[in-house]
């Protein structure tokens, strides 16, 4: 069974349940190693922002992918320290992306970074295996 960790739900003041945190290092703790990042973002834009914020807050190499189907391969090909994903994608939604790369690697972190914002795709997100959830 996962651990959880409870907290308030400050609206309403009961006890709310959630997955508890894991711990997101390097896969090699070596100081000097840096981070492998997989981001998988259709617009150029978005993906070379992320990138450049990754690169200057984290030693990291950032490999970028612009489709679910490269993104899935990649995720699954390499060593990746962290997944950055996208759900609206053009040829595989970033769900199934999540849900595939779930299914083979529990290990590697994965941060949907997305527009959707609706609270019921947080919890499909979530449950589909990502670790965390940030909508803009």
């Amino acid at each position: 069974m996962a651990a959880s960790v409870e907290a308030e739900n400050e609206s309403r003041g009961a006890p709310v349940s959630c997955p508890a945190p894991r711990a997101v290092f390097p896969r090699s703790t070596a100081k000097t190693t840096k981070w492998r990042v997989l981001v998988i973002e259709d617009h150029e834009d978005m993906a070379q922002l992320i990138k450049m914020h990754l690169v200057e807050d984290l030693p990291s190499d950032v490999t970028i992918a612009s489709d679910g189907s490269t993104g899935v391969t990649d995720a699954l090909s390499g060593d990746y320290d962290l997944v950055v994903l996208d759900l609206w994608l053009p040829d595989v939604d970033g769900l199934t992306v999540c849900r595939e790369i779930r299914a083979t690697d529990d290990s590697v972190p994965i941060l949907v970074v997305t527009g959707r914002a609706s609270e019921a795709d947080r919890i499909v997100g979530r449950g589909l295996g990502a670790d965390d959830y940030l909508s803009m």
